[in-house]
């Protein structure tokens, strides 16, 4: 099966800079979630904004849970919505070998030409 549920031939074309199944692992247990979305980029400054943006979101929710300011309501409403929140105890967001990407399912895929 390919990543939109269709056959997949498996000669694939794709320059995917990620592993197909993506896996973020903390103390040997997989938290990954299934890739959910596939991301077709061509600017890594659009990619890192992305990122950077997930990661804030996370951090914000796991450095206080309890707090009640506007930021961190939403970020509790995003995790929620995404069904991820259960998963969030698992993984430390601020371990450098921890990809943000993975835990929400997001396939990275690069089209085009590097940009400079």
């Amino acid at each position: 099966m390919s990543w939109n549920g269709a056959a997949d031939s498996g000669d694939s074309e794709d320059d995917c800079d990620s592993p197909r199944r993506p896996s973020t692992m903390k103390a040997g247990s997989s938290v990954a979630s299934p890739t959910r979305v596939r991301f077709i980029y061509e600017d890594e400054d659009a990619k890192a904004r992305v990122c950077g943006n997930v990661q804030r979101l996370l951090n914000v929710v796991q450095k206080d849970p309890e707090a009640m300011t506007t930021n961190a309501q939403v970020a509790r409403k995003v995790l929620k919505y995404r069904r991820v929140m259960g998963r969030l105890d698992d993984v430390d967001v601020e371990d450098p070998d921890f990809d943000a990407s993975a835990f929400f399912g997001i396939e990275w895929c690069r089209v085009g030409a590097p940009s400079s």
